[in-house]
């Protein structure tokens, strides 16, 4: 009724609106979020292949993993009680400031934090020593069988000796339960 009384332009440009009006409402809420979803899952897919393609390289490396693993456990991995881990450490520190020269004035076991799978031990040592042979010392620690740690040190000299220096150390060791 009235597209009939419309004239012949007036009915191509009606024709001719709905049709863009049909276009633009397919685009927006079909289309446009077909291929916004195409363009998520081919990254989702890219994302995939990757994961894929390290866990293939790990899977491989697995055999390595296990060797290295297998060197360092011994390290850290202890059957003892939570006293005797604590006097073992306490001994290795006794044993490498034996070697090192160094004189230890006061050691104190601060605690031991439980995490996971794994237990902190920390030592709070206060000592006596020249520059060479404190180094010498932490460095030792650093790389002795048990895995010592040095966390923090403060040094200062003694006023009556000064190639003599006082130092304060944090040493943690950590154990795999």
């Amino acid at each position: 009724m009235i597209i009939k009384s419309l004239s012949l332009r007036e009915k191509k440009l009606t024709i001719i609106t709905a049709v863009v009006i049909g276009c633009a409402i397919l685009y927006a809420f079909v289309f446009d979020p077909a291929v916004k979803h195409y363009v998520d899952l081919d990254r989702q897919l890219t994302r995939k292949k990757l994961q894929v393609v390290k866990s293939r390289w790990l899977f491989r490396q697995r055999d390595l993993f296990e060797s290295e693993y297998a060197k360092y456990v011994e390290y850290t991995k202890s059957s003892a009680s939570e006293e005797e881990k604590a006097i073992s450490i306490l001994k290795e520190i006794e044993n490498l400031a034996r070697t090192s020269r160094v004189y230890i004035k006061n050691i104190k076991p601060a605690e031991v934090k439980r995490f996971g799978f794994y237990e902190k031990y920390t030592f709070n040592l206060s000592t006596e020593a020249e520059a060479e042979e404190l180094l010498s010392f932490m460095y030792s620690m650093q790389t002795s069988k048990q895995l010592l740690k040095v966390e923090r040190f403060t040094l200062s000299s003694k006023r009556a000796q000064p190639k003599v220096l006082k130092g304060n150390l944090k040493i943690t060791k950590i154990t795999v339960l």
